[in-house]
């Protein structure tokens, strides 16, 4: 099934993305908890993607149902995750952090039970061989529009810390992040709606996209230390 072997390889992805970036974390002597966050939010990111992968190892659409339910859990989980780095970065006080972050997880919630208790709704595979959910509309355009807003939180982040960056590896790893933010952002605001393969296609497409810009920052960050080290 197309959509299941995409969400795997997405799934593959996000944890080599999650393992570069925590390694990164280690290496620096462990002093940047923002690195540490950033790769749960990237094997989170997996986990999310391998739950989404489940008609592809077994035919039953309601096990498959349930277990969107759990990945639209996780996905609030991680996006909070990445909303709370943004936010103290942006320096706002702790306090209005997390209580953004109790709205943010109380629309969760609110998407959640309506998909689980008042309107659910088994997915529908489409003969192109890929999975619509087919969630309750506001419950899918929420998801989507949370996690498109997040994205663009972390756009703005880091386009108004781009001029501070000295280096031009530093400004080329934030044109990067820019970019693959923006690139997941996209995906997200066209995948949970979409009843038209070739929408959900494209949401693959940018969501494999924006992977790739990760990689390559983890590459350059790579590359950075091993030339200081040589000197």
């Amino acid at each position: 099934m197309n959509s299941g072997i995409l969400h795997l390889i997405c799934a593959s992805l996000a944890l080599l993305i999650g393992i570069g970036i925590y390694n990164a974390y280690r290496q620096g002597g462990s002093a940047n908890k923002r690195l540490r966050d950033f790769s749960v939010f990237f094997l989170l990111f997996g986990v999310y993607r391998f739950l989404l992968s489940s008609l592809f190892f077994s035919d039953s659409l309601v096990v498959a149902q349930w277990l969107y339910n759990v990945a639209i859990a996780v996905f609030f989980v991680m996006i909070s995750i990445t909303w709370k780095i943004s936010l103290s970065i942006l320096g706002l006080k702790i306090k209005r952090i997390w209580t953004l972050l109790g709205v943010l997880m109380t629309i969760g919630l609110i998407v959640i039970l309506i998909q689980v208790f008042y309107d659910p709704r088994l997915p529908i595979i489409d003969s192109s061989g890929f999975v619509f959910w087919n969630a309750n509309p506001f419950a899918a355009w929420t998801t989507s529009l949370t996690g498109f807003l997040v994205a663009i939180t972390w756009m703005y982040t880091f386009s108004k810390n781009f001029l501070s960056n000295i280096s031009s590896a530093e400004k080329l790893k934030t044109i990067l992040m820019i970019v693959a933010t923006f690139m997941i952002g996209v995906s997200s605001l066209t995948y949970f709606c979409s009843h038209h393969f070739l929408v959900t296609l494209a949401s693959f497409a940018t969501a494999f996209a924006g992977s790739v810009c990760f990689l390559l920052i983890i590459l350059i960050s790579l590359l950075k230390r091993k030339m200081t080290s040589w000197h």
